[in-house]
């Protein structure tokens, strides 16, 4: 990763992380909040959540995949709102974990390496 592109907010439209994978949830040193995203469109990708007042963490494992482990986060819905300047930003789950992830925070970006081949959005489906 030579240089990576910045997308703030709502300029994370541009960005489509359908169908990828979450593979690491940690904190930086300034308490942010990191998700590193395996990307179908390149090498990972950051995610990081600054000033967080909440997260919520409602998962389960899908008994259909019928696996031991606990499965992967792979990312079928990415939605966000603003409201009384905070963004709540959730990922929804439907493969081998059901369920969301909820985070509200003063805002979000994303790190990618390379210019999206398409387009993102907002799937509005903040639950």
């Amino acid at each position: 990763m030579d240089k990576l592109r910045r997308f703030n907010n709502e300029e994370t439209d541009k960005v489509n992380i359908y169908e990828s994978t979450i593979i690491r949830m940690s904190n930086d040193s300034d308490h942010n909040i990191v998700f590193v995203v395996d990307w179908l469109e390149g090498d990972n990708i950051k995610i990081v959540f600054k000033d967080v007042s909440d997260v919520i963490y409602d998962l389960k494992r899908n008994l259909a995949y019928e696996k031991e482990q606990i499965g992967k986060l792979e990312i079928r819905g990415f939605s966000y709102e603003r409201k009384d300047g905070l963004y709540t930003v959730q990922f929804n789950f439907d493969t081998e974990l059901l369920g969301v992830i909820r985070i509200t925070c003063k805002s979000f970006a994303f790190f990618v390496p390379s210019e999206p081949i398409t387009t993102g959005g907002n799937d509005k489906m903040i639950l």
